[in-house]
């Protein structure tokens, strides 16, 4: 998916420098610019960390670079620092947790177009084509993305490259986030997510509104609220109200059970307050079966009939 008008338009790369991240992160990222036709002479790389790694010009992949002195440990607190540092239309994130996150919340503050999980990049008229590994990894999509800026985070499993080396030309501090500076957005009138103890979460694997219709009935039967992805909102499976994530209710339940969602970054930020999180995915190698305190590979109706039965026993 090379295309060589991508040579001639500047970028940004952001990098985690984490020192157990950093090394890798720079070999992944110089591999995708080589294969995907990029200029490391166009591009600059910006490094989030609480101190500059060593030997951190060398690593650059790109001949120019930054270097933000934050604390990687939460996205929203670099947030107002970063964003007046990404002036591109094409802002690539390295694959991590912290920067696939920003990447998600930057996109929002951008008015931009986010997307994880980057094979590969096909610039085309003001828009850009994304590849990426699609249903849990056994097929590959190509996505077209309209609205700009385009903030892509990587894939973990590309392949490496060495480094060009480049020079780090300005040195920034992270502004303090203050209380004032945050703003919670409410929980939309009528829904019930946000002082439920039990809440029960569909994803894309509902498959249809029948299947989150099933779902709510379940989750009735449990006394749990019932919520939606943004996949299930967008498809009008369920109401707008039902959104978790970002853009939606940001929960903090005793139990969370989330079937059939993948786990993105977004919806994820949505729900990680949860005490305790239970995954139920088909594919055991969905994001969410890693950030789950406990997880079930089974399809998601016959785990919630196994317990709304052994709930109806208990009571």
């Amino acid at each position: 998916m090379t295309d060589h008008r991508t040579e001639k338009s500047a970028y940004h790369v952001v990098i985690c420098a984490a020192p157990t991240l950093f090394r890798r992160s720079c070999r992944i990222m110089a591999g995708f610019i080589k294969e995907n036709g990029l200029d490391p002479a166009k591009g600059t790389t910006l490094l989030i960390g609480k101190e500059l790694p060593e030997n951190a010009e060398e690593l650059l992949p790109t001949k120019s670079g930054a270097f933000l002195k934050a604390d990687c440990g939460r996205a929203e607190e670099v947030l107002k620092s970063v964003a007046p540092l990404c002036r591109e239309q094409l802002i690539l994130f390295a694959p991590d947790s912290f920067c696939e996150e920003l990447a998600v919340r930057l996109s929002v503050r951008l008015g931009g177009t986010s997307m994880t999980d980057a094979l590969g990049i096909f610039a085309e008229d003001g828009a850009v084509r994304i590849e990426r590994r699609i249903y849990g990894g056994h097929l590959t999509g190509t996505f077209l993305l309209k609205k700009g800026p385009f903030l892509i985070s990587l894939s973990r499993s590309l392949d490496e490259a060495d480094p060009v080396s480049g020079e780090i030309e300005e040195t920034v501090t992270a502004e303090q986030v203050k209380e004032s500076d945050r703003k919670i957005t409410p929980v939309p009138a009528g829904s019930d997510l946000e002082e439920a103890k039990t809440v029960v979460i569909g994803g894309r694997g509902l498959r249809s509104r029948d299947g989150a219709e099933r779902l709510a009935e379940m989750a009735s039967k449990m006394g749990a609220a019932v919520g939606g992805s943004r996949p299930v909102i967008m498809n009008a499976w369920m109401k707008r109200e039902k959104l978790v994530g970002v853009s939606g209710a940001m929960i903090h339940p005793e139990l969370c059970i989330v079937c059939g969602a993948s786990g993105s970054p977004a919806f994820y930020e949505g729900i990680r307050r949860s005490k305790t999180i239970l995954a139920v995915n088909t594919d055991e190698r969905a994001p969410i079966m890693k950030k789950a305190d406990a997880c079930v590979c089974a399809d998601w109706q016959e785990v919630m009939k196994a317990l709304t039965g052994l709930i109806a026993k208990e009571r």
